[in-house]
């Protein structure tokens, strides 16, 4: 539900929002969240959370495609979106096997806080690499 409210949310927000402002605010916004859904351990509060990260989950999602259809030539972009794709399933599969090797060591909840820095450590690449659209 909060990823169908986000689409709309973001729909809504990309008519006065570039998509290069846009990313790096929703994965800052996606970071925050996910660092304070974590380590507040209240249902309710986790429910609300995850019910909102729908919104910055898809203004990341749609800013990201958005960027690549228009700043990649047109001959260009079935294969930039299939290198995308199949570099973000295998780093996909990749973070999924070493945060199950590291969860048993460092534990569940060191793990998403990671998880959740990595969001804020995007953004911050992404300030860096979108700098002179910005």
């Amino acid at each position: 539900m909060g990823g169908l409210l986000g689409g709309l949310i973001v729909g809504h927000a990309g008519s006065t929002l570039k998509p290069a402002r846009l990313f790096p605010l929703s994965l800052i916004i996606a970071g925050v969240l996910g660092l304070v859904m974590f380590n507040f351990p209240v249902l309710l509060l986790a429910l609300a959370i995850l019910f909102l990260w729908g919104t910055p989950a898809m203004g990341a999602q749609v800013s990201s495609q958005t960027l690549l259809q228009t700043g990649v030539p047109g001959q260009y972009q079935g294969r930039i979106f299939g290198a995308y794709g199949t570099t973000s399933a295998l780093l996909l599969l990749c973070g999924q096997g070493l945060a199950s090797a590291l969860g048993n060591c460092l534990g569940t909840v060191p793990m998403l806080n990671v998880d959740a820095g990595l969001y804020v450590l995007a953004r911050l690449m992404a300030l860096a690499m979108l700098r002179r659209i910005l």
